[in-house]
């Protein structure tokens, strides 16, 4: 949208707008299928962001010299002034607005978090072992803290929901919005070869976030964990097209189901584990929990791109 400044009668400025191509779009990527000139809008406000020429004074009616001196001593209102107190401009999310976690990197503006990994798609047998585990862990959790001090307790346990529920074949990292489509591009092509797959689980462990802000719970896969292995490695192909870190070198490929703020692994036992995993095992003896792999989300800030596989 191109702008133009003109004075009233009164002194005041006035911002007038014409339109042009692309007013309508931020920019941004919103829809499967989008091609390069879904990223000229974009490109245009950059431009004429960098070049002040865009903003042209048009004086439309004459000012008269005690006009001109009031303009003169304006101030600036306090509106103004005051919008933008309280402001974070560290980056970094208020952590009271999401259960207390924080980003692992700082939003940087022009940046996109992103992530591959494997949908999962919940059924009533998964969510009854689920269901199942976690008032395992509830009971577990309350006999200990009873016998703890207040400072060493078990932080809360929070359900990861049902449509977040995933099996991660990268790291999460940030990417140039400039980058998205070469990068989706290069992740079709090094996937095109690879097939559907069938995935299963064997067992249960705890993990801990790298910058050690976050636990899990997790089901670990067994079955399907070579397929996995071969479509992390086709992704960090990928990604050193763009210098972008690869993989954990040791894939233990799982399904997060509940979280924790912080370390909670100091407070997981052997026992425990033990009485986890013969849970998990006496349930899964007559039930069948496997599910089959048929593609992979490309998920980079607030966009998603499906990946098929053969």
């Amino acid at each position: 949208m191109a702008e133009a400044m003109s004075v009233s009668s009164s002194g005041r400025w006035i911002v007038e707008y014409s339109p042009s191509e692309g007013s309508e779009d931020d920019g941004r990527l919103t829809g499967g299928g989008e091609d390069e000139e879904a990223l000229e809008p974009c490109a245009k406000r950059r431009k004429a962001l960098e070049d002040d020429s865009f903003l042209r004074i048009k004086p439309t009616v004459s000012v008269s010299s005690d006009d001109a001196a009031t303009d003169d001593a304006m101030t600036v209102p306090a509106a103004v002034l005051t919008m933008f107190e309280g402001a974070d401009d560290t980056g970094f999310e208020d952590a009271v607005k999401h259960d207390g976690r924080t980003r692992s990197f700082p939003h940087v503006a022009g940046n996109w978090a992103t992530h591959l990994f494997v949908p999962f798609c919940t059924n009533s047998t998964f969510g009854s072992l689920v269901t199942h585990l976690m008032d395992e862990l509830n009971r577990w959790f309350a006999a200990s803290d009873a016998h703890m001090q207040v400072d060493t307790l078990t932080p809360t346990m929070h359900l990861i929901p049902a449509n977040e529920l995933h099996i991660s074949v990268s790291r999460t990292v940030t990417v140039r919005h400039h980058w998205i489509r070469p990068l989706v591009d290069s992740l079709r092509k090094q996937l095109q070869s690879k097939s559907s797959f069938v995935c299963a689980f064997e067992g249960l462990r705890f993990y801990c976030n790298d910058e050690k802000t976050r636990s899990f719970l997790g089901l670990r896969v067994s079955l399907g964990r070579r397929a996995l292995a071969g479509i992390a490695e086709s992704v960090n192909s990928a990604f050193d097209q763009f210098s972008l870190p690869h993989f954990y070198k040791e894939m233990d490929f799982h399904l997060s189901i509940a979280w924790w703020l912080g370390n909670i692994l100091p407070n997981i036992t052997d026992d425990l584990q033990r009485q986890l995993q013969g849970s998990f095992e006496d349930f899964i003896s007559s039930r069948q929990l496997s599910f089959e792999v048929h593609e992979l989300h490309c998920k980079t800030g607030n966009k998603t791109f499906s990946l098929s596989l053969r």
